[in-house]
């Protein structure tokens, strides 16, 4: 069954840290399948549904990150990241389910998630992270995308704390144009705008290497943000 997801963010004022105001002007429409299915012993999970929960309760919880992720409200595709990457998260903990005995940690996690909890599905991830990791070079893909994912929960509630997750997904795995965006959007939160600039560089010099004109124009879109916020009219064009 295919559903769609629909955000709408409506223009508002952008305060940087270097006290240069920017008026982003952003309208988003997310298109998604709906991954609704059973799974396991037969429990229906709405992935697009459990995300929307936990970016609405971020934004109650959380009113500095609700109303100030300018770094992600900056542009559609930005915006779009950030719920692809929730999604690849839960789905994560979706496949972990199928293992043996793994089915009740997994529904508690889940639970927990729908609640707007973290700390049951990040422990899981964490594991993940930890057991690819032992593996060596072999599964430095899964650990970086078990740090991705863990990154992203961590996006809903401790910047800080998300910055680690993906700067060790990209140190595992350099090559992944999503972790650097991710990791772009994360500094751009924090206002470290030069750090942001080297993520985003990073982005833009892996879109053309693939020639993925996607990646391009998001980077470029993300580039350009932070060139008019330094005021930079000229670069930012």
């Amino acid at each position: 069954m295919a559903d769609s997801v629909d955000i709408f963010v409506q223009l508002k004022d952008w305060a940087v840290p270097l006290g240069v105001a920017l008026i982003v002007a952003i309208g988003a429409i997310v298109a998604a399948i709906i991954t609704r299915g059973k799974r396991g012993n037969g429990k229906d999970v709405d992935v697009n549904e459990l995300v929307r929960t936990l970016l609405e309760q971020r934004r109650l919880e959380s009113p500095e990150l609700g109303s100030r992720s300018e770094e992600l409200k900056a542009s559609n595709d930005n915006m779009a990241a950030e719920i692809s990457q929730l999604k690849e998260a839960v789905g994560a903990l979706l496949d972990r389910r199928q293992e043996p005995d793994a089915a009740p940690r997994i529904d508690d996690a889940l639970a927990r998630l729908a609640d707007g909890e973290t700390e049951a599905a990040e422990e899981i991830l964490n594991d993940i992270l930890t057991r690819a990791k032992a593996d060596g070079t072999r599964a430095l893909k899964q650990a970086a995308a078990a740090a991705r994912h863990l990154g992203a929960l961590r996006f809903l509630h401790d910047t800080q704390a998300a910055v680690e997750a993906y700067t060790e997904a990209v140190n595992l795995d350099p090559d992944d144009p999503d972790g650097w965006n991710m990791l772009g959007a994360l500094r751009l939160r924090q206002g470290q705008l030069d750090p942001a600039v080297t993520a985003f560089e990073r982005v833009l010099s892996l879109g053309n290497r693939i020639e993925d004109k996607a990646v391009i124009a998001i980077a470029l879109g993300n580039l350009g943000m932070i060139y008019e916020t330094r005021g930079d009219l000229d670069e930012a064009e």
